[in-house]
């Protein structure tokens, strides 16, 4: 499933997102999306019963929107609800 930045912006302020930046740490600390918190592609593939609950949603942010799809499929069919963000930090910074 994904989410445009787009339909991301209008619900960020108004509602209490999980957003995780799945990018590693350096791109992570050189900006992100307000409210993002970090954990990297394979530590959250690897250890999803330590970050994650079933019955909450996630919004999965990479560079270009192509590992988060990746990533959001695999966990969607552990039984959790994830979105990618299409486009990725790349679209986010252009539509900022």
């Amino acid at each position: 499933m994904n989410i445009s930045i787009e339909e991301l912006k209008k619900e960020l302020f108004s509602k209490n997102l999980n957003i995780i930046d799945i990018r590693n740490k350096y791109k992570y600390m050189n900006g992100t999306i307000y409210k993002a918190i970090n954990i990297e592609e394979n530590e959250l593939l690897y250890n999803h019963l330590k970050y994650l609950k079933r019955n909450e949603e996630y919004y999965l942010l990479c560079d270009h929107g192509f590992s988060s799809l990746r990533l959001s499929r695999m966990l969607n069919s552990l039984g959790y609800k994830t979105y990618s963000i299409k486009g990725g930090y790349d679209q986010y910074i252009l539509e900022k």
